[in-house]
């Protein structure tokens, strides 16, 4: 058997349930010679597409990974029931610890 009959077989299976790829094949194989050349605007409006496909890619990354940063973040910030017990313990022990300017005093 040879090493490509496998391969060939599922190709023409393949053909056989689609007659649109039958069609495209066909207008693939039998197209005339074209004759065409890339004229000196098709440069420019490559990079332009370049360029504007790494600008997309990096504002999708930044977008995202702000989003992902963010999401890691929350996991050091603390929960809202956790501050309050420890304003409370803060309050009660009369440990308070805020920053004074200066000339004030620590007695209020």
């Amino acid at each position: 058997m040879a090493p490509f009959a496998f391969v060939l077989s599922r190709a023409s299976a393949a053909i056989s349930r689609s007659p649109r790829t039958l069609v495209v094949l066909l207008a693939v194989l039998f197209s005339p010679h074209a004759h065409a050349y890339l004229d000196p605007g098709t440069g420019s409006y490559i990079l332009q597409l370049a360029a504007a496909g790494i600008l997309a890619s990096m504002f999708t990354i930044r977008m995202y990974w702000t989003k992902v940063k963010d999401w890691f973040r929350s996991f050091g910030k603390a929960k809202p029931e956790i501050a309050e017990k420890a304003a409370a313990e803060k309050s009660a022990t009369g440990n308070n610890d805020t920053p004074r300017g200066p000339g004030e005093s620590q007695a209020g």
